[in-house]
């Protein structure tokens, strides 16, 4: 199911302009979370938080897996880090906080706010791979395929967004702006 947006070019958006609104963004996880329901049905599905930016991602996206019918979904978050501060990545990604569940023989699925340069997800999806899960999946809210800066590309896309700062829906500038529903132009905070 492929998304219904048109983005603009990024210097077209005004620092704090509405990217994309929350009524936007809980209709696409909702459809997402169907195609997930539908792939996952009859597995227990291990849903992977990636901290900070994906806390609340994760919390949209279990409830409706739930409401689709994967009530037997179990939860867990893994706290990663590269952006040391301001808005640039500044080291490989490390994990910082592991998951609490033992990874061997499970379907996962990682959920995280945004897809930039792609390290943090692939470091991950390795970690857990090498760690005997069975099957790895992956969830973004939004992807920045512009960014890339290695061969990673998510399973289950909320959005395709130009290369854009945003802030919102998890998402912040120097820890501030995650509480926004919807997500917006950054550097909103600074």
């Amino acid at each position: 199911m492929e998304e219904a947006v048109t983005f603009r070019n990024p210097e077209e958006y005004e620092i704090g302009e509405i990217i994309l609104t929350d009524e936007q963004i809980n209709q696409r996880i909702a459809e997402l979370a169907q195609d997930i329901a539908t792939t996952h049905n009859g597995k227990q599905l291990l849903v992977v938080g990636l901290l900070k930016g994906g806390f609340r991602v994760t919390s949209d996206l279990v409830t409706q897996l739930h409401d689709k019918g994967l009530t037997d979904i179990e939860i867990t978050f893994l706290k990663t880090k590269s952006y040391l501060d301001k808005t640039e990545s500044q080291q490989d990604p490390v994990i910082t906080q592991d998951i609490d569940v033992n990874p061997e023989g499970r379907h996962m699925l990682l959920v995280d706010d945004i897809a930039d340069t792609g390290k943090s997800l692939k470091m991950v999806e390795e970690n857990l791979s090498a760690r005997g899960a069975e099957s790895i999946t992956s969830f973004v809210l939004l992807d920045k395929p512009s960014r890339r800066e290695v061969d990673f590309v998510p399973t289950y896309i909320g959005f395709t967004i130009p290369n854009i700062w945003v802030q919102g829906r998890g998402m912040d500038t120097n820890e501030k702006g995650r509480a926004d529903r919807h997500i917006r132009r950054g550097p909103y905070f600074i």
